[in-house]
């Protein structure tokens, strides 16, 4: 049932918001690609060649439909951004307007089975402020409560603790192990398949400490 946020811009999260990744976002991820600290590229998806624009631009152009809104697409890439002053102007801002944060990548939207696949990576120095957390909420519950999607899936290699947390939090559940599916360091790691009902996700919503 719709609640008093309604009167609020429905992506603004206080002193953050997210808006769909665009192709001129290149220069912003191939930067990002470029100082990314190894592990962290480790632990998201593998270390690869050498960022170069025209990388970024071929992932993004990938995701050119469904941005434009096409039917039955809805994957997205979700840019994690500072939204400027806090409404009222009450407190002070930790972040500066456009400043970009992280992403949260829906990179497979099932819907006819109601399953989306997702990912989330903050810049290094920005995890651990509640930005992830309030961004990746919004996300879950806008494809479970707006587009009635039932489930979410995530796969984590197994030696990525911080994200294990991160998602646990919120309701997910190991699923399935692959064994030895990641290499990366010089050896091989297993891949763990979590899941996230809309149940799960409505019950973390209505604990303590939800959104924080």
């Amino acid at each position: 049932m719709p609640d008093g946020r309604d009167s609020d811009n429905y992506w603004r999260l206080g002193d953050i918001s997210l808006r769909a990744a665009r192709k001129s976002d290149a220069v912003t991820f191939t930067e990002h690609f470029g100082s990314s600290p190894a592990w962290i590229e480790r632990a998201f998806d593998k270390i690869g060649f050498p960022p170069a624009p025209e990388g970024a631009e071929e992932w993004l152009s990938g995701y050119e439909g469904a941005s434009a809104g096409a039917a039955g697409d809805d994957r997205r890439v979700f840019m994690i951004e500072g939204a400027g002053e806090k409404p009222g102007g009450i407190g002070v801002n930790d972040v500066e307007a456009g400043e970009f944060l992280g992403y949260i990548d829906v990179w497979e939207a099932d819907a006819r089975n109601g399953v989306f696949r997702t990912g989330i990576k903050m810049l290094p120095g920005k995890a651990g402020r509640g930005y992830a957390t309030r961004a990746f909420s919004r996300v879950l519950e806008f494809y479970f409560d707006e587009l009635r999607y039932q489930k979410c899936d995530v796969y984590i290699y197994e030696f990525n603790e911080a994200s294990l947390r991160f998602h646990k939090k919120f309701g997910f559940a190991e699923e399935g192990r692959q064994r030895r599916e990641y290499f990366s360091g010089g050896r091989f790691y297993d891949s763990l398949l979590f899941g996230l009902t809309a149940e799960d996700f409505r019950r973390y919503m209505q604990g303590p400490g939800a959104g924080q």
